[in-house]
């Protein structure tokens, strides 16, 4: 993995370079991953850095993106896209790695998300995936179907989002 610790990321050109690796319009993208392209250019414009004090270890842009939307897509289940922007980006300004999300009480994450539809079992949620990828994935996600529906929170649909936008592994993200 790549240290960070003298080193900033961000995420938004991250997004667009993944966007263009995979030949999409930002349109496409956006009904790839099940959300509005507003939202979609809006994460692609986040011009503000993830610091490693921030992300409390050593990253790659790879993982950021996995984390990035396995997170979102749980909290965008059943919400607006607008709310799981505003939602996503309040929670990532507190944790954006499984380590750093275990670190935070559910209360706290819980009034980062609302206002999220099922904003109480979500946080619950987020802190269960956190704890089975550190346990079991030493904090990855991981690049199979099994193993991502077998998280808390992911069923097959953002399984298939995470495999193919985070691995590039087809996938048909099914309503």
């Amino acid at each position: 993995m790549a240290d960070v610790t003298d080193r900033k990321l961000y995420l938004g050109p991250k997004l667009r370079v993944l966007r263009r690796e995979l030949g999409l319009n930002q349109t496409r993208m956006a009904e790839e991953l099940g959300v509005s392209p507003s939202y979609l250019n809006h994460l692609e414009r986040n011009q503000r850095p993830l610091s490693a004090a921030l992300l409390g270890e050593s990253v790659t842009p790879a993982m950021l993106v996995a984390v990035v939307v396995i997170i979102a897509c749980v909290l965008s289940l059943r919400t607006k896209d607008k709310t799981t922007a505003e939602a996503s980006g309040r929670l990532f300004k507190l944790a954006c790695t499984p380590r750093t999300l275990l670190k935070l009480p559910v209360t706290t994450i819980e009034k980062a998300i609302f206002p999220v539809g099922f904003y109480r079992n979500k946080a619950k949620s987020l802190l269960g995936m956190a704890q089975a990828l550190v346990n079991r994935h030493d904090g990855q996600v991981p690049p199979a179907m099994d193993a991502l529906t077998s998280l808390p929170g992911v069923g097959r649909k953002t399984a298939n989002v995470v495999l193919g936008h985070a691995f590039k592994i087809p996938g048909l993200p099914v309503d």
